[in-house]
């Protein structure tokens, strides 16, 4: 499959909690993933479906300033 569309947006996320054991994945503190469009390699397909929303807006040009107010 070719892709035709570059992506101009990207971010990395960082687990910042948690030990091998307490993920299917191993997944612990300090992993990083970047994302662009697609799900990460790695990435847990579970989290991704919590994390869309965020990439959505973040490719949209929001943030997150008064998420929560």
């Amino acid at each position: 499959m070719n892709k035709w569309v570059t992506e101009d947006w990207g971010f990395e996320l960082t687990a910042v909690n948690g030990k091998a054991g307490h993920c299917r994945l191993g997944l612990e503190k300090g992993d990083k993933f970047v994302f662009q469009y697609g799900c990460p390699a790695g990435m847990c397909p579970k989290t991704m479906t919590q994390v869309y929303m965020w990439c959505e807006v973040i490719r949209c040009g929001g943030n997150f300033t008064y998420r929560g107010n």
